[in-house]
């Protein structure tokens, strides 16, 4: 799911960051891709930590993506990640707050879609690849062992 989320950054904001944004045009690439990286981490840091209402609102739009916590703190993480590749602050926090909030909101699109292609983009997909191997018995635990029931009900896509 990483390299998911990564690619799809990737492929979508790179040539944002060259054409819309401050950052050094060598450095877009690298700049997408720690987008994806800084989304991807904070997901699994809610994931297990067991704030999984947290993910599963933001994926599936119930959580303001554009101002939300979990949101907020991607955008500290982003930004961290660049200004650590070079990118002076000024140039990062442009970046942060211009363009990471419609780099995730095309992230969101992904886990929100119904279109096959999409399907990859699965939350309980990424639960399961957080939390490894035996998923079902670390999410069977956390759901009071009603696994089949609320796990589908609470992550309903696909």
């Amino acid at each position: 799911m990483l390299d998911q989320i990564i690619d799809l950054v990737k492929n979508q904001a790179t040539s944002h960051f060259v054409n819309e944004t401050e950052v050094p045009n060598e450095q877009a690439e690298n700049t997408a891709a720690a987008a994806g990286q800084s989304i991807f981490e904070q997901l699994q840091e809610q994931i297990q930590g067991g704030n999984l209402e947290a993910v599963k609102n933001l994926l599936s739009g119930q959580e303001d993506g554009q101002s939300g916590e979990l949101m907020q703190k991607m955008k500290a993480g982003f930004q961290d990640k660049i200004q650590n590749m070079g990118i002076n602050p000024e140039t990062a926090n442009g970046a942060a707050e211009n363009s990471f909030p419609q780099i995730l909101q095309n992230v969101i699109g992904k886990f929100k879609s119904q279109d096959q292609a999409d399907a990859g983009f699965d939350i309980q997909g990424l639960m399961s690849g957080v939390l490894g191997d035996g998923a079902q018995d670390k999410l069977s635990g956390l759901f009071g062992g009603k696994i089949g029931g609320i796990v589908g009900n609470l992550f309903g896509k696909k």
